[in-house]
């Protein structure tokens, strides 16, 4: 990846808790959430441990991406558990 790309920077934030957003279609929209497992040339991995499962995803479509301070993963993780929120919104 290219330094100051997105892939660079998405790939720099490996291991975080994200909330990655999708444009698809012209006007509709999905969010995953989970933890940035891998970053490709025009893919990312997103792996819901809640879930037991990898979500691959077209990086020419992502629009949004929250990070979650690592430092706070339980917390984070035990959120999303709790509002059954390791799955497609």
């Amino acid at each position: 990846a290219h330094t100051g790309s997105i892939q660079a920077m998405l790939g720099g934030n490996g291991g975080d808790c994200v909330v990655a957003t999708f444009l698809v279609g012209t006007q509709g929209t999905v969010s995953w959430e989970g933890i940035l497992y891998d970053v490709g040339n025009d893919f990312i991995t997103i792996y819901q441990p809640g879930r037991e499962r990898y979500i691959v995803t077209d990086i020419y479509a992502l629009k949004y991406i929250e990070f979650y301070d690592t430092r706070r993963r339980e917390q984070c993780e035990a959120m999303l558990k709790q509002n059954g929120r390791w799955h497609q919104r």
